[in-house]
């Protein structure tokens, strides 16, 4: 038995469903069907409602050719069409790679090649903003309101595919954090299912089922659609904004009665003197996708009586812990979820245990571990090999455990960058700059900053017929025309060797 085994609720139900993920709402459809499960922008989404619109749309995409193995990219902001495209594809057996809608240009055309969708279906803002890139080989499917969706089938009948949970892929994202680059990270139905399943149990166990939750998060990471989910699992409802915006997320709190709200800590640090006023209906505040700072926890429990929990998972990973709502421990990241194992092993070869209180990379095992890294639905062995090995997930990530079993966030062995919570792959960055008819070389890293994690910068060998002849702002332009916000470069320095 594990050291942090005395944290967990008692009479923990970890028998996980072996079924598709369309499964939670197919569920839900049944038994509370005409029951609210979305709230967005005042008007409500029964799971009646969505459940409909999933089979539409998978009757849309049968008609369409599409079938079991093929792929579909979505490119939206949060809208409650992101259910039943997402829950529609999962039906058929068509796996989904979610796009951040913020990706863009060279970006943008990068990951669709690694997907190769038969559709991409978006929306009318991200499709002028990237009309050359999305219209030049692929079909594009703009879908801007439910009646858009609906227009596409009036019926709902589906041939449901014989979908083998553990081994068929229902998404793919795109941030290969442990190998520093971009390329896709399949899950297949049950990791997603045992993942969210194993997560909502325990938090179920600690506040109950029933619960609003607040989605701000974007669905398109990891973070907001494991929010999703969850809540479909314990038959909550959500409360959904197209994106975070402070004002609407205090009108929310109050409006919708809100008692769960997950957001990085930048956003609770932002709203402290709010909620220091007016707690609203929350129970639980959960962070992560960033360290939180440990004084930031602290007057949330202290001060505001709230509990402000971090979490911490990967692309690769999913979800790995979760911190006890009564468990006053601030900078921790908590303990392994049930049913995930995990060792802290030596930097150095990964091969041998550390002891308690010594630093180490952090390595996993669990039933929702990727498949794999790969592109256009294959595995590519040799890259996912870089990162699993013997069953064990590598994370990059370096962690202490303390004589109770809770983890310490400590910093990282891979080469990954967090702006403002995003993702930031430096190779990916290093490849665009590289490709200037000047560059001989780059290497891009990133300054620390408490308020927005790192300020990325590049170091530049120039080839010496351009020596002197290219300026910082030209390559800056050059990189940052072709990137999304957060993933911009904001420093240049010029240097004679790496």
């Amino acid at each position: 038995m594990s050291i942090w085994s005395k944290f967990y609720p008692k009479d923990l139900d970890l028998k996980i469903p072996e079924e598709p993920a369309y499964y939670f709402l197919e569920k839900a459809s049944k038994e509370k069907g005409d029951s609210t499960f979305l709230v967005y922008e005042n008007k409500e989404y029964t799971y009646n409602n969505l459940y409909s619109l999933s089979r539409r749309f998978s009757n849309y995409l049968q008609q369409e050719g599409l079938k079991k193995g093929d792929a579909i990219a979505l490119i939206m902001y949060n809208s409650p069409l992101v259910i039943p495209i997402i829950f529609g594809s999962f039906i058929i057996g068509v796996r989904v790679a979610l796009i951040d809608p913020l990706t863009s240009g060279k970006d943008l055309e990068y990951q669709l090649s690694l997907t190769n969708p038969k559709i991409i279906v978006t929306e009318d803002e991200i499709l002028k903003r990237e009309r050359e890139i999305l219209s030049s080989r692929y079909k594009v499917l703009s879908l801007n309101s439910e009646s858009d969706l609906s227009r596409l089938s009036a019926s709902e009948e589906v041939t449901y595919a014989k979908v083998n949970p553990r081994e068929d892929i229902a998404v793919s994202m795109h941030y290969a954090g442990i190998i520093g680059r971009t390329y896709e990270v399949y899950h297949t139905h049950f990791g997603l299912i045992a993942s969210n399943y194993v997560s909502t149990s325990v938090r179920s166990k600690e506040i109950g089922e029933g619960n609003t939750i607040l989605i701000s998060l974007p669905i398109a990471h990891i973070f907001g659609l494991n929010a999703l989910l969850g809540s479909m699992i314990e038959k909550g409802k959500v409360v959904l904004l197209r994106r975070y915006d402070k004002d609407r997320v205090l009108e929310s709190l109050d409006k919708y009665k809100v008692n769960i709200w997950p957001a990085p800590p930048l956003v609770f640090k932002e709203v402290y003197d709010n909620l220091k006023k007016e707690k609203f209906s929350l129970k639980l505040c959960i962070t992560g996708a960033a360290p939180v700072p440990p004084e930031l926890q602290k007057i949330y429990f202290e001060e505001l009586g709230l509990p402000l929990v971090q979490v911490y998972g990967l692309t690769e990973g999913l979800a790995v812990t979760y911190q006890p709502s009564n468990l006053k421990v601030y900078g921790s990241v908590g303990i392994p979820l049930p049913t995930v194992e995990i060792k802290l092993v030596d930097k150095e070869t990964g091969t041998r245990e550390v002891p308690i209180g010594q630093e180490g990379e952090l390595i996993v095992k669990s039933p929702w571990n990727m498949k794999g890294y790969g592109s256009n639905g294959v595995i590519d062995l040799n890259e996912t090999n870089k990162a699993i090995r013997n069953g064990w997930l590598y994370t990059g990530d370096i962690f202490v455990m303390d004589h109770n079993g809770l983890l310490y966030f400590k910093g990282l062995k891979k080469r990954f960058l967090k702006y403002k919570a995003y993702p930031i792959l430096p190779r990916d960055l290093e490849i665009i700059l590289e490709s200037h008819p000047a560059v001989k070389k780059a290497y891009v890293d990133g300054e620390l900053d408490p308020e927005v994690g790192h300020r990325v910068f590049a170091k530049v060998v120039l080839k010496d017929e351009y020596k002197g002849k290219v300026s910082e702002e030209e390559l800056l332009n050059y990189v940052n025309e072709k990137v999304a916000f957060y993933k911009k470069i904001r420093k240049i320095i010029f240097v004679d060797s790496l």
